[in-house]
């Protein structure tokens, strides 16, 4: 067994709720996690557009889209860019950050759990560690409806810091604390083993001795689990990616890798990875691929260092 369960089950604190998210990007908390995430876009977004691999002028729908960051970005470089967030107040400052930048993108309050119908796109964004946050059944439907979103050849760029093979090799560290924007976060974390569910207790200070508390949970998956998912979702080619991964033509040619720096590399059903994007101008990796056109999904597994610690990131 590689983790350990934090304290006894029955010393646990009473459960996350499901709904945890319902509210939470408020106050210091929202503050803490838009100054957090300011430090990574640019680099965040340089990768992004090599795992989309879309022309300018495709359409890109970022979900759970946050304050914006990753919207307003893929506006800049030319996409047709929507965002969708449960966080009514991130979107106010997303549309402010848009026209900051004097750019075109379109933001609509919208649940994971229920994703609203802003037509067909060529891309689907999940960046950030919002791939967790629902309870299995719900993540399910939520990856169904990203499937429907897409037009035929789009693809799904799903990036997740709390996948179990990354997450737990190194143990759950108990507490972690990091600093953005003058906030300080302090995160106790537990992991409830029956559930597979890593939930953290936030104190969040600012730097006048202002106190807010929240509260906030992770299903871990395997990759297996995500895999499954995915496929079940409609998805026919997944691959699967580490953080050093970067041109889109170096992941595999006949389903051998070319590139020495990629830790994990998979690809579902037997087809190559760039099938999808045959529509999109991609070469085709085989004859079979000239006549495969499904969606398919990319998952960025990133691999922490050994002490495992509240995942940071957060759409």
């Amino acid at each position: 067994m590689f983790v350990e369960e934090v304290g006894p089950q029955g010393d646990l604190p009473p459960r996350v709720p499901d709904d945890w998210f319902v509210g939470f990007h408020r106050g210091l908390a929202a503050r803490f996690w838009r100054a957090a995430g300011a430090t990574m876009a640019d680099a965040d977004m340089r990768l992004i557009r090599e795992l989309l691999g879309l022309a300018e002028g495709s359409s890109v729908l970022d979900v759970p889209c946050g304050d914006g960051r990753l919207t307003v970005r893929l506006a800049a470089c030319g996409y047709v860019a929507t965002g969708i967030d449960l966080a009514a107040g991130e979107l106010e400052h997303a549309r402010r950050a848009a026209a900051d930048a004097g750019v075109d993108a379109r933001f609509v309050v919208g649940d994971l759990r229920a994703l609203p119908d802003v037509g067909l796109v060529d891309g689907v964004l999940s960046w950030g560690n919002s791939f967790g946050y629902l309870v299995p059944a719900d993540t399910a439907r939520s990856l169904t409806a990203m499937h429907r979103a897409l037009r035929p050849g789009g693809r799904l760029v799903l990036e997740s810091h709390t996948v179990a093979e990354s997450l737990l090799v190194g143990g759950i560290s108990p507490q972690a604390e990091y600093t953005f924007g003058g906030v300080r976060m302090t995160a106790t974390n537990r992991y409830r083993a029956a559930e597979s569910r890593m939930e953290s207790d936030y104190v969040f200070e600012d730097e006048d001795g202002v106190i807010e508390h929240a509260c906030g949970a992770h299903h871990v998956h395997t990759t297996g689990e995500v895999v499954r998912l995915l496929q079940g979702a409609g998805f026919r080619d997944v691959v699967l990616l580490d953080r050093d991964v970067r041109a889109p033509t170096s992941w595999a040619r006949g389903g051998s890798s070319r590139s020495p720096r990629r830790r994990s590399d998979a690809t579902a059903g037997g087809t190559p990875p760039a099938v999808a994007d045959r529509a999109r101008g991609t070469r085709p990796c085989s004859r079979q691929a000239r006549h495969t056109v499904s969606p398919s999904a990319f998952v960025v597994r990133v691999t922490p260092s050994r002490a495992a610690a509240s995942p940071l990131r957060r759409q």
